[in-house]
């Protein structure tokens, strides 16, 4: 589903112009059909585009100012797919099929595909069927509230964009974009856990939507509601990062740290260990009366490469100098 798309003049008379120079785009694509994709690549690049009819799939994609070129070739390369192009035209075939441009007679410069591939073969993007109306009506107002991110304007984009939600209401990506922006820019708790919730009830699967529903109730104080969506947070395969520090953060201030600890070693093993869950884990330590667990960690967030700031390495080494076990053994760096 797309969430953005910038368009401008078509590119009919540069298409042989660098990709730095075309027309750019950004796209955030949820299981759309591919025929939709390449209709839209269509619309920005003015060139003309031929699909074979084994083309064939859904696609989900998200890229930021892009040139349109290289949008196309990230979606070919990702669904196994090449192009060839020529006079202003670009053909799409799956990577096992051949095509063979017509010979061009008198000048005539205009396209014309070999009836059989054109009969049997080929799908015009034209002929595809249309984008559903409401997503094409909502498209003006995403754009329009992507610009006044852009420019820091978030109480205008959400007003923009809930005009777009209301044309386009089972667009579930654009309601947790919503809630994000309520909780992170705005610190409207009610409503970004209202989106989240809503997101939720149209993809039960969107764990970013279960994150920012379980911090808007964290900040409410709604402690047992905020935990049911943690937990739905941090249940994926491979939980991501924000989701497991807000967790550990969130278990921590309520004072559990055994779940704190295990949620912080978790976001270690699949992320890898950053300063902040380092810093966390050992302060955490420190709270469950493990002076030398987090001693340990403390010197391995000294030897570890981080940039520490001065204030915290110098904490963190008078916190090690004084720990039992230096004060046991002085030699151990």
């Amino acid at each position: 589903m797309p969430l953005a798309q910038e368009r401008g003049n078509t590119m009919r008379d540069k298409f042989n112009m660098t990709s730095a120079d075309k027309q750019r785009i950004s796209v955030d694509f949820y299981k759309i059909d591919l025929h939709n994709v390449f209709r839209l690549i269509r619309e920005v690049s003015g060139s003309n585009l031929v699909v074979h009819e084994d083309v064939k799939g859904t696609l989900t994609l998200a890229l930021t100012d892009v040139p349109w070129d290289f949008a196309l070739d990230v979606v070919l390369n990702l669904k196994g797919l090449h192009k060839e192009e020529r006079d202003n035209t670009i053909v799409i075939l799956p990577k096992d099929k051949n095509f063979s441009w017509p010979e061009r007679g008198g000048g005539n410069l205009g396209f014309e595909a070999d009836a059989n591939l054109a009969v049997q073969e080929a799908i015009l993007i034209q002929q595809q069927q249309n984008i559903p109306k409401e997503q094409l009506e909502a498209r003006p107002f995403i754009q329009q509230g992507r610009q006044a991110e852009q420019r820091e304007e978030y109480e205008n984009a959400v007003e923009l964009y809930a005009k777009a939600l209301a044309l386009w209401p089972q667009n579930a990506a654009l309601a947790n974009h919503m809630a994000n922006i309520n909780l992170v820019r705005l610190g409207r708790n009610a409503d970004a856990l209202h989106l989240a919730r809503r997101a939720l009830t149209l993809d039960p699967s969107t764990h970013a939507a279960a994150l920012n529903a379980a911090i808007a109730l964290a900040n409410m104080r709604r402690m047992p509601e905020a935990e049911q969506y943690f937990d739905q947070s941090v249940s994926g395969t491979k939980p991501s990062r924000e989701a497991l520090l807000s967790y550990s953060v969130f278990a921590e201030e309520n004072e559990r740290y055994d779940a704190a600890e295990l949620l912080l070693k978790k976001h270690n093993n699949v992320h890898g260990p950053t300063m902040e869950s380092l810093v966390a884990l050992a302060r955490i330590q420190d709270k469950k009366n493990q002076p030398d667990q987090a001693s340990a960690t403390y010197r391995g967030i000294l030897h570890g490469g981080f940039r520490l700031p001065p204030d915290l390495e110098q904490y963190i080494q008078a916190r090690v100098a004084h720990s039992p076990a230096m004060q046991a053994n002085p030699a151990q760096p």
